[in-house]
């Protein structure tokens, strides 16, 4: 299985988990929807509701899967094992003064 492959199937997995910590937002359109049947308000209240759950469970799952893959920055005097660290100018004389 390739990396790119391996990403997104942990994408989909956290966003839903997050759908599920986030399901307050779900319990606030249902009482839209049940509020528009039996009150006559807008539907609209509810597909905006609806598209606000879903769009922050979204975003948060993006940020949440970027912020997973940051490389936390070497300290001062670390010994860089990584060619990308290597390239980067980690435990050159410059960068450690």
């Amino acid at each position: 299985m390739n990396e790119r492959t391996t990403s997104h199937s942990g994408f989909i997995q956290a966003f839903f988990v997050n759908l599920l910590l986030q399901f307050e937002w779900l319990l606030l359109a249902i009482v839209l929807l049940t509020l528009h049947f039996w009150k006559d308000i807008p539907i609209a209240l509810f597909w905006a509701a609806l598209g606000f759950w879903l769009l922050l469970s979204l975003v948060v799952t993006w940020f949440v899967t970027w912020a997973a893959g940051c490389e936390t920055p070497p300290g001062p005097g670390a010994k860089c094992t990584s060619q990308r660290l290597r390239m980067s100018g980690c435990g050159d004389a410059a960068s450690e003064g």
